[in-house]
């Protein structure tokens, strides 16, 4: 289990790190203030539930392998929540949210996403 969750972190850290960057050097070409978009929280946010989310699924995976799914889903619903509690209010100050302030929620929930689905691929794999 341990190396597993080292996989998770160092796979979780390089893939969100790496769009990161792009992504920070696209708005810097747009001279947009990443600040301003929030996009450190929202990259920060989603690799931290990702992780938990991966760590709940691999910790329940033994005793509750045929909700594991539920759980999946439930923990993108627990990224929506986060987004809606702690990054729209800011975005909907000016009543109207930008496709650039969309998207730096966005990209890195499905960063995150993509690489949740793979390791919880390769879980319910290795059980059947």
């Amino acid at each position: 289990m341990i190396k597993s969750v080292q996989r998770y972190i160092l796979t979780l850290l390089i893939g969100a790190g790496i769009t990161f960057v792009f992504h920070a050097v696209f708005l810097k070409n747009l001279q947009i203030n990443t600040e301003e978009v929030y996009l450190i929280p929202s990259y920060v946010i989603n690799i931290l539930l990702a992780f938990l989310i991966l760590i709940l699924i691999n910790f329940l995976q033994k005793r509750f392998f045929d909700y594991l799914g539920f759980v999946f889903i439930a923990g993108s619903l627990l990224k929506f929540g986060a987004y809606f509690i702690f990054i729209h209010p800011k975005f909907k100050i000016d009543d109207h949210i930008t496709t650039i302030e969309a998207s730096s929620f966005l990209v890195p929930y499905f960063v995150c996403l993509a690489i949740e689905v793979y390791f919880v691929s390769e879980i319910l794999n290795n059980k059947s």
